[in-house]
């Protein structure tokens, strides 16, 4: 006797242009995955060409978002997070802290601007695992930033991690040498950039 696997969901959560086209072309390449190969028909598991799409699709957004940090188009950097989205970045300094709320991430960025005016971030590798519903992206980059004494720079190598559900940021975690950017942060305060001396924005 043939095994079936229940149709997919007529309307996916219209909840930001990405996410539709994310529904889209995960949802048409299951049907047309399905229809080709008998295996998925039998056992109602995702094939690896759809989950390569949806893949490809999660990483040219992420590159974007850090497109936009690097021109500090700060509306479109925060465009993709949830209302209640999380923050957290090591260490007790003007960077630091945890941050719960859209708003306050986006409070984040600015400062981050304001205090590494030259910041450029280059990605050196993104690896996105799960599906729309539960997905999570590792960002390997490394940064650098001419500081304001100008004989200085920034320069570190971190990690980003990005929890997504239906295409939407939930959750950020920056993992990074947290005393370069103090040391970095302390030469800005030094030539008069106050903020950089500021404690973390937390809420």
């Amino acid at each position: 006797m043939a095994l079936t696997i229940p149709p997919l969901p007529s309307a996916w959560p219209p909840v930001s242009q990405l996410s539709q086209q994310i529904a889209v072309v995960t949802r048409s390449s299951f049907q047309y995955l399905e229809s080709i190969h008998p295996f998925c028909r039998a056992v109602g598991h995702p094939t690896t060409g759809a989950s390569m799409v949806y893949s490809l699709i999660v990483e040219k957004e992420i590159r974007r978002s850090f497109d936009h940090v690097n021109n500090q188009r700060w509306d479109d950097a925060a465009k993709g997070l949830t209302p209640n989205a999380y923050h957290w970045v090591a260490g007790d300094h003007a960077l630091g802290g945890e941050r719960h709320g859209k708003q306050s991430v986006k409070q984040w960025f600015e400062r981050m601007g304001r205090v590494f005016p030259k910041l450029h971030i280059d990605i050196e590798q993104v690896e996105v695992t799960g599906w729309p519903w539960n997905t999570t992206v590792f960002v390997k980059w490394r940064a650098n930033a001419r500081l304001l004494d100008g004989q200085s720079s920034y320069v570190n190598r971190g990690v980003h991690v990005f929890k997504l559900r239906w295409g939407k940021v939930y959750s950020i975690e920056e993992y990074f040498d947290s005393q370069a950017a103090e040391r970095s942060l302390a030469i800005q305060a030094r030539a008069g950039l106050d903020e950089a001396a500021a404690g973390p924005i937390v809420s």
